[in-house]
């Protein structure tokens, strides 16, 4: 048959409207009950446009206004299996098991049961039929209630029957039909149903594993369109028959995770990892939601720390800020348990929060890890952001002196007052943009940083001297008053 599906792009499912003006005639026919006017006019529809999804939805509805329900439930079987989204806002499948199917099967159970109380318990029970076998009867049954039981066994019989008849399949249908023609000793029905009875449950799973598969096509292409909720809401057709299909949850969880929904996520892929241990796709799903996991909770602690280190040493809000960071940083350890830097995090939220012994713990745990790891210090970040957003840092002084010493700014406002303004000064500028962050760079326990810093500091002296000189004399006294230095 040719597979007319395609994914909506709006919120309901809706299959391509492309066929609906030639489906209007067989669309009023029905509705107006004409059901041999609409089976003739299908003939001329399926040959323009095959047996598609809507071609089968429309025969199924003239079968079951001809009364062939055996066809029509064929019909709505294969549209229900095949193609589930084109089925998922039609009811008419569920619709017509619990209009033409359930009341027979009802029927039937409640005849059976009656039966029971009459014979002895050994035919057993139909599953969701009567809660307890009926004990047997303490003498024998006469001649004629012996023909009454004979009757209401063949009426129970018939009663199975007809469930059959609109569907061949029905296990409970074939297990009560199975109970009476044992107890009428018709030897070669019970042959018969009892092999239609075995091949029942690998039928029934046949068509499960039919729908999950073509649920779980349609949600890949929403999927790769990026329409996530489009994709799981096709995925949950596909699970509603077959709710451990391997395929579907790892994909839920790609989902999920796309979604941002972690723990919903890692929910799928250990429920499939539980059950098929050495399955690659779960196995690969879960290392991607974990990192993902741990990236979002760390870079959201990272956040929050760096808020925190903002605020008032030891205010509430600091506080605050650092017990929600560490909240971050002990999900992302959950997830990775020896990461330095989220361990670093937890440290300096213990900190911020007052608690010395568990900060302790957590250096300890970082020094059992790794005894050279270096703990970040917030002061350098502090100043290395600042220095971050300057137009031009002052690279070196920044190192040697810190960012907001006096030296760094009298050399800042050297730069902005003197070589700013000259051409040669604006090229020096520039030629200390491309060699500052190299020396910026020199390790401290070499010979070149001292000799660096003497230069600075001379250098520094004679541009505060340069400086002072140009000024006038009011604004001399002024800053002799100040004792800047």
């Amino acid at each position: 048959m040719a597979d007319n599906l395609s994914p909506p792009t709006e919120p309901g499912f809706q299959t391509s409207p492309e066929i609906q003006p030639a489906s209007l005639t067989i669309e009023d026919a029905l509705r107006r009950d004409d059901f041999n006017f609409a089976e003739r006019h299908l003939e001329s529809y399926r040959n323009e446009y095959g047996e598609t999804p809507h071609y089968l939805y429309f025969l199924a509805r003239v079968k079951i206004g001809l009364k062939l329900f055996r066809e029509a439930n064929e019909l709505l079987k294969t549209l229900y299996y095949k193609y589930p989204v084109f089925m998922a806002d039609r009811p008419d499948y569920e619709n017509f098991k619990r209009e033409m199917i359930l009341p027979k099967m009802e029927a039937a159970g409640a005849l059976w049961k009656q039966i029971l109380t009459r014979i002895p318990s050994k035919a057993g029970t139909i599953e969701g039929m009567q809660p307890n076998e009926a004990p047997p009867p303490e003498k024998a049954l006469s001649p004629l209630e012996q023909e009454a039981l004979q009757n209401d066994l063949g009426e129970a019989f018939e009663a199975f029957k007809s469930v059959v008849a609109v569907e061949t399949m029905h296990v409970d249908a074939l297990k009560g039909m199975i109970l009476c023609a044992t107890e009428l000793g018709n030897v070669e029905e019970v042959m018969q149903y009892k092999a239609r009875q075995d091949e029942a449950p690998k039928y029934w799973e046949g068509l499960k594993a039919r729908r999950a598969e073509s649920a779980l096509i349609e949600a890949k292409k929403a999927f790769k369109d990026e329409n996530l909720d489009l994709s799981n809401r096709i995925l949950n057709l596909g699970l509603e028959t077959l709710s451990d299909d391997p395929k579907l949850l790892v994909l839920k969880g790609e989902i999920l995770l796309k979604k941002g929904m972690f723990r919903e996520a890692l929910g799928c892929v250990e429920l499939v990892s539980s059950r098929y241990p050495n399955h690659s796709e779960a196995m690969r799903t879960r290392g991607k939601i974990l990192a993902a996991r741990f990236d979002h909770d760390f870079s959201r602690g990272q956040q929050l720390l760096a808020e925190a280190d903002g605020k008032p040493t030891g205010s509430t809000a600091q506080a605050a800020l650092a017990h929600d960071a560490l909240g971050c940083f002990l999900d992302a350890l959950n997830f990775d348990s020896a990461n330095m830097l989220a361990l670093a995090g937890v440290y300096r939220c213990h900190q911020l929060c007052n608690n010395p012994l568990k900060a302790h713990a957590a250096l300890t745990r970082i020094k059992e890890l790794d005894p050279s790891f270096k703990l970040p210090d917030p002061q350098k970040k502090k100043a290395a952001r600042e220095e971050e957003f300057m137009p031009e840092p002052c690279f070196v002084a920044t190192r040697i002196f810190g960012a907001d010493s006096p030296e760094t700014h009298s050399l800042r406002r050297f730069r902005d007052d003197r070589l700013r303004k000259s051409f040669w000064g604006r090229i020096l500028i520039r030629c200390y943009a491309r060699v500052g962050p190299a020396l910026s760079q020199v390790p401290g326990r070499g010979p070149l940083l001292p000799l660096i810093r003497s230069f600075l500091r001379s250098f520094v002296r004679t541009v505060t001297v340069l400086q002072f000189a140009r000024k006038p004399q009011r604004a001399r006294k002024k800053e002799n008053n100040t004792n800047f230095w």
